[in-house]
């Protein structure tokens, strides 16, 4: 409940904490099989991520899903790494989420609030492109196809 609150202000100031040029913050997540735990700088590890925060309750993230899945079959093979990370703070609703919407790229979870506050995500979805220095060379808020464009325009150029 404390992210959503912070969630609210944070989308009233419509900035992310995140910034171009700088690092993901350290947070703990699991994945979604709860089978594995990891950290968001071991999910970031590769010379392209594409970092995507989203909830179960966000129309746009479920728009959102096959475009990544697209992009991790047409660039995956080029090194680009996709990765979710729920921000629902019920996270027993990601599994049924993820039945009706599959990934075939990681899915995690972790302390909504915690991440919440030190990423500060604008909108749902946000996301962030990540360099193989593990910096931030893009941020992202919402979905659309003009969003999407513009992301498979970074990747690409990133990627050469």
């Amino acid at each position: 409940m404390k992210y959503l609150a912070a969630l609210l202000l944070v989308v009233s100031s419509s900035a992310f904490s995140l910034e171009k040029g700088g690092s993901m913050p350290e947070f703990a997540l699991t994945n979604v099989d709860g089978s594995a735990t990891t950290s968001s700088a071991e999910v970031s590890r590769s010379k392209l991520t594409y970092v995507d925060f989203w909830a179960t309750w966000c129309g746009p993230c479920k728009q959102s899903f096959p475009f990544m899945n697209a992009l991790v079959e047409k660039y995956g093979a080029k090194g680009l790494t996709v990765t979710a990370i729920s921000l629902d703070e019920d996270t027993s609703e990601v599994a049924p989420f993820l039945k009706s919407v599959p990934a075939n790229f990681g899915v995690f979870y972790g302390d909504a609030d915690d991440i919440g506050e030190k990423v500060q995500p604008p909108g749902m979805p946000s996301s962030a492109l990540i360099d193989e220095n593990g910096k931030i060379v893009a941020l992202h808020t919402g979905y659309n196809d003009k969003i999407a464009a513009q992301v498979e325009a970074e990747i690409e150029a990133l990627l050469k």
